[in-house]
């Protein structure tokens, strides 16, 4: 389920594409205090290497060079309007698979790019 930070809307997330072509989506917005960067991106990689280890378990696997994130996180101006932060963690997602570790590095929210068979 998505919830969007302000809470005026939600709606049910479904898979989006084939299993190996998907987005997956991760979000806290009900937490309180929010988390920061470090808790999101280590939710995010413990999320995707159950996405790994559920389609190796079914005889497929994740596509790496296909794989990315990006980290959409909002700050305010002095008068409470958001805007959409810049910049990029310094923290990959760290996938495990057969004792090897291969990173997924962020996208910046501001720089456009084509991902492989998804358009």
């Amino acid at each position: 389920r998505f919830q969007s930070y302000d809470k005026h809307i939600t709606m049910p997330m479904y898979m989006v594409g084939f299993v190996d072509d998907c987005s997956q989506r991760y979000n806290k917005f009900n937490d309180h205090p929010q988390p920061d960067a470090k808790q999101l991106i280590n939710g995010m990689e413990e999320d995707v290497q159950l996405w790994n280890d559920l389609l190796w378990s079914s005889g497929g696997a994740l596509e790496q060079p296909k794989c990315s994130f990006h980290l959409i996180q909002s700050s305010w101006t002095p008068d409470g309007h958001p805007f959409l932060k810049g910049g990029i963690e310094d923290q990959p997602i760290q996938l495990l698979h057969h004792n090897i570790r291969t990173p997924t590095y962020q996208k910046s929210n501001y720089t456009s790019h084509k991902t492989p068979e998804c358009f």
